[in-house]
């Protein structure tokens, strides 16, 4: 029990007391003193119970928050192992390519530059050989 749980507990007692005594003497200035006491001791203990559960909230936000960021990293370590392996599987098919091509390139280079130029050619008609879709919409008119 910390001390303000106890100094809680001591007006709440000490309230309840001046209230008996005064009701005995016949003092009602007494009674509501007692009374006054008792419920600020109740509200100590009700303003330490919500300190209580605010604390324990915290941690367990904070809990959660780093669980989030170890799931995170973990995520990113992992993404980033999958994204090395397959830079690693392009730059050996890339190599694979260019140890097949650059024989034919350097005894035939008007014939690689025109296949450059056809497949160039292919792939830009591919995406850019339709042309602009403009839409027209009218209004009805009234």
């Amino acid at each position: 029990m910390s001390a303000d749980d106890f100094g809680a507990k001591a007006d709440q007692g000490l309230g309840a007391a001046e209230e008996v005594i005064g009701q005995a003497a016949g003092r009602p200035d007494m009674m509501a003193n007692g009374e006054i006491r008792r419920a600020r001791g109740r509200t100590k203990e009700s303003v330490e119970s919500a300190k209580k559960a605010f604390g324990q909230a915290a941690e367990q936000a904070a809990a959660t928050v780093v669980k989030a960021a170890d799931q995170a990293a973990s995520t990113v370590s992992r993404a980033a192992d999958q994204a090395s392996s397959l830079y690693a599987t392009a730059r050996d098919a890339a190599r694979s390519v260019s140890v097949q091509v650059d024989p034919f390139v350097n005894e035939r280079p008007y014939a690689a530059v025109a296949i450059g130029l056809v497949a160039g050619i292919l792939v830009g008609a591919l995406f850019f050989g339709r042309g602009a879709k403009v839409i027209y919409v009218r209004t009805p008119s009234r």
